[in-house]
């Protein structure tokens, strides 16, 4: 029988914690802004009400209506530009193609102005997942060993499998930093590069510290298993 392979580090960052801090991440998301109306708020706003009637006739004939459970409301005014709201309906729906498509202006006025409101934390806090997803993925360039991670980012413990924890254990005292962290300078006469002592900006304590942040308010949080009702693109 093959031996499995043993995880390193870079294949733990990559692979695991990733997965790891996306899947709190989104949960803290789905927590902290969730759609506030129901689906089948707006899908009835996207019919006159002798559209629905019309609807209510023919539901018995299934055969004769297309049905899906997405629709997707456009040109939402968020930040300099625009954006989409994709939203979910728990069931399929009869629709007027297989995904129903609506203009956020043409949405009554209290929808809009609840979707307004809605939208700048959602966008806020999927904008925070990608900076932290990208932080790591930074660190899994230059860290080869759970020692190397551990001295870089020793908050992260927390996040680490047994096997993390473990090699931390046992190798936190002989790990030094990989030379990719730090500054490098070029002499011009002898173009020799030369390691500075001065750490880069980006793998210092200090740009760490809002991601840190980010991950014990994730561990505080109750875990959400519903599926996201809306999101925006």
């Amino acid at each position: 029988m093959r031996r499995r392979r043993a995880q390193t580090a870079n294949t733990f960052l990559n692979n695991d914690l990733k997965k790891q801090v996306n899947k709190l991440m989104d949960n803290r998301r789905r927590i902290l802004a969730p759609f506030p109306i129901a689906a089948e708020e707006i899908y009835r706003a996207g019919w006159s009400p002798e559209e629905m009637r019309a609807i209510e006739i023919l539901k018995p004939r299934g055969d004769m209506l297309r049905e899906g459970r997405t629709m997707h409301v456009s040109e939402l005014p968020l930040g300099d530009g625009v954006a989409q709201v994709t939203i979910k309906l728990r069931e399929d729906v009869p629709m007027p193609g297989y995904t129903m498509r609506l203009k956020f202006g043409e949405l009554p006025s209290p929808l809009q102005h609840t979707i307004a409101t809605w939208a700048p934390k959602w966008y806020d806090l999927k904008q925070e997942q990608n900076r932290l997803l990208l932080k790591v993925e930074q660190v899994a360039k230059v860290c080869k060993t759970y020692g190397q991670l551990y001295r870089l980012w020793p908050d992260i413990l927390s996040l680490f499998d047994d096997t993390g924890r473990q090699k931390v254990n046992e190798m936190r005292a002989q790990s030094r930093l990989p030379d990719e962290v730090y500054e490098w300078s070029l002499d011009e006469g002898t173009r020799i590069r030369a390691r500075s002592s001065q750490i880069k900006e980006m793998f210092r304590p200090e740009a760490f510290a809002p991601f840190t942040s980010m991950i014990a308010e994730c561990l505080m949080l109750p875990t959400d298993e519903t599926e996201e009702v809306a999101y925006i693109s």
